[in-house]
């Protein structure tokens, strides 16, 4: 982050520029919102909006768009100019792509996934795209990554675009843990843990039967080993929402219990020191392979 400066105060106004007067602002907040119905909708289908603001000139700030909407920003960028044929006349937040086409007059943004800012990570909440002396109001309820097709009012070329942020809520990190019973070609039957960073210290989840933990993240691949037989017997991997388990040639699955959750759900719910498995997921699937589907 370069020339990008947040602050969710509206602009000060420069000495060319009159202040309403409180009984003028009041008069301008009641006004209503003016939809402009012959206007094309963005990419994901928002239709822009006029808005009453205390600029004359359609400098609207994030927290007049608050106002109006009746939400909280949290995160209020300041105006940054675009000037046809040099472009912005400052920098977006790293991550955050902003593009204008100069013949369409359009802007397109883009992130591919919520962007850090100092301490948070944000989404867009809302769009302020000046041109003339006006701007449209493009706005997000839940906040957004990526949208196109904005403009200024009445097809004018955008002279400057003001972006409002809304925090992304915290995802709580998945992980998954295996256990299960399998036979090697010689029909012996062996213990089986997925391989990965080792937790608990007693029972059977203690040091000589180990239980491994890994992150549930779509693409993730890992081991599994048989801490009696002292070696890899297979591998699980994470596609599409399922968790696959599949051994090596010619062992066979048996009893497979699979816990998927957070490390704070598989502490919740021990006896003796170890998690409970019987509210795990179970198959029996007596084959080389057993897929899970998570919802």
């Amino acid at each position: 982050m370069v020339a990008f400066i947040v602050s969710c105060e509206k602009e000060s106004m420069n000495d060319s520029q009159i202040m309403p007067s409180g009984e003028e602002m009041s008069a301008l907040k009641a006004k209503p919102v003016f939809n402009q119905e012959d206007q094309e909708d963005s990419w994901e289908g928002v239709t822009p909006v006029i808005i009453p603001g205390e600029n004359n000139g359609g400098n609207v700030t994030c927290s007049e768009v608050a106002d109006i909407f009746e939400v909280e920003f949290d995160l209020c960028g300041d105006k940054i100019d675009y000037y046809e044929g040099d472009g912005f006349a400052g920098e977006f937040p790293a991550g955050l792509t902003v593009t204008v086409n100069e013949e369409a007059k359009t802007l397109s943004f883009d992130m591919e996934d919520c962007i850090l800012i100092g301490d948070e990570y944000y989404k867009v909440g809302a769009v302020i795209v000046k041109g003339g002396r006006a701007a449209n109001i493009y706005y997000y309820e839940g906040g957004i990554l990526s949208d196109g097709n904005l403009t200024a009012p009445e097809g004018k070329m955008i002279s400057n675009v003001t972006f409002c942020f809304v925090e992304c809520e915290e995802e709580e990190e998945l992980i998954i843990a295996l256990k299960f019973f399998s036979r090697d070609p010689d029909g012996n039957t062996w213990l089986g843990v997925s391989c990965g960073d080792f937790v608990f210290s007693s029972g059977w989840c203690g040091e000589y039967y180990p239980l491994g933990i890994n992150d549930y993240i779509e693409g993730n691949s890992f081991c599994v080993y048989s801490p009696d037989y002292g070696n890899t017997i297979g591998e699980v991997a994470i596609a599409d929402g399922n968790i696959t388990l599949t051994l090596e040639e010619n062992w066979i699955l048996a009893s497979t219990k699979l816990f998927v959750g957070t490390l704070e759900e598989l502490n919740s719910n021990l006896i003796d020191g170890c998690p409970d498995i019987s509210t795990w997921m179970g198959a029996y699937p007596l084959a080389n392979s057993v897929t899970f589907n998570i919802p």
